[in-house]
């Protein structure tokens, strides 16, 4: 009987620690607001470009970044980071075979660092997206 009283008394506790904002179970984080910042709007094929990341609400945790870069020539390069601070760069380089035309780019804040991973978590464990364009240009 005390072993139920317990459990129900924890399982109760549990419940009452999920943030009012947060659509996700006890376990997960408050939600970071991301914003980003493109250092180029246009890049040329074997450059580099930079994306300035800023996220509020950060709490003094280590966050997951999950980058997704979608190409004109359809190819998807996918890479993972990890911000402790409020701001932050990701920069990469643009594959020579990446195309000419608009590139989309997808950024997704992951609170839970528990496994090296790269691919984009299911929407109940996401704290943040943020997504846009750029474009990529024919070397001169």
């Amino acid at each position: 009987m005390y072993l139920l009283l317990w459990l129900l008394l924890s399982a109760t506790s549990l419940v009452a620690s999920v943030p009012g904002q947060s659509r996700a179970s006890a376990l997960t984080y408050s939600v970071p607001q991301l914003a980003v910042s493109l250092l180029r709007g246009s890049v040329a094929p074997g450059a580099t470009q930079t994306l300035d990341i800023r996220i509020d609400k950060l709490d003094g945790r280590r966050t997951s970044l999950i980058l997704v870069v979608t190409y004109p020539s359809g190819k998807i390069a996918r890479s993972l980071h990890y911000v402790e601070s409020r701001q932050g760069a990701i920069t990469w380089t643009i594959p020579d075979d990446a195309g000419v035309g608009e590139a989309a780019f997808r950024l997704v804040a992951d609170g839970c660092t528990c496994g090296e991973h790269n691919t984009i978590p299911k929407q109940d464990a996401v704290d943040g997206t943020v997504a846009g364009v750029f474009v990529i240009g024919a070397l001169p």
